[in-house]
């Protein structure tokens, strides 16, 4: 009877358990599948609320050389991470954004910093609210090169012409241009100041006292060639004033 009763006993463990582990497992896969639902819901939920703590401004500086000076303008970009409107509470310098200064919805307004020193690190600090009542402060930072504005500073020079009547010529040239072209021009006649450029020094060279002059040609003196004489016939009201007469050096007038 033992040996007849196991096998309904084994059949009994493999047709009823099979069943139900396999309800088993299916029920925990749909549990897990919900609670995996429930927690992205969750974290989605998060995410959303999130961003009403990251209103903030991004803050750019980006730096160039003034033509004709040796200062810098620093261009600030300030751009709104919200789509909605912002007004500037506080401002570390007024002077480039003044307070009460309103950004639109993921605008990007540029303000200008002008006459900064090469060689300087520049910093810019903005508080906002925006129109939820959400504040923010952010700050950027640039730093200026101090050899930014080496190409493009400007240097007057008296450039060598190979003409005998006028054998120079006055330029005003980017310090770039004269290291790369005229040191060396015609033996090295053009007359340059001294100067400094990417760390190097350069010494003067040729007649530095042309350098004040309009067409770097120092002034001639000119025999006249006469002189105005006075004749007077009739008593003082009747002078009468003889100039001499024009020549290709000098041109009289009289009044």
């Amino acid at each position: 009877m033992s040996t007849s009763r196991a096998p309904r006993a084994h059949a009994a463990r493999g047709d009823v358990g099979a069943p139900r582990r396999t309800r088993r497992t299916f029920v925990r896969r749909i549990v897990a599948a919900l609670t995996a639902v429930v927690l992205g819901a969750g974290l989605a939920l998060v995410g959303v609320a999130g961003p009403a703590s990251a209103h903030h401004n991004d803050i750019r500086g980006a730096a160039a050389c003034v033509p004709g000076s040796e200062t810098v303008d620093i261009a600030w970009s300030v751009t709104n991470s919200e789509n909605r409107e912002e007004t500037i509470t506080w401002s570390s310098d007024s002077s480039i954004v003044p307070v009460g200064t309103k950004i639109g919805s993921k605008k990007t307004v540029t303000f200008v910093q002008k006459g900064v020193a090469p060689g300087t690190t520049q910093t810019l600090e903005l508080k906002a609210e925006w129109s939820n009542g959400q504040k923010a402060s952010n700050r950027g930072e640039t730093t200026v090169s101090s050899t930014i504005c080496d190409d493009e500073r400007p240097i007057t020079i008296c450039h060598a012409t190979g003409r005998q009547q006028s054998p120079y010529e006055k330029l005003t040239l980017p310090v770039s241009a004269v290291v790369s072209g005229h040191r060396d021009h015609r033996n090295g006649q053009d007359v340059i100041p001294a100067f400094t450029y990417k760390g190097k020094s350069y010494t003067a060279q040729g007649d530095q006292s042309l350098l004040q002059f309009a067409d770097c040609a120092k002034p001639t003196e000119v025999p006249v060639g006469g002189e105005p004489t006075f004749s007077d016939t009739c008593g003082v009201d009747n002078e009468r004033l003889t100039v001499p007469t024009d020549t290709w050096k000098v041109d009289w007038s009289s009044s």
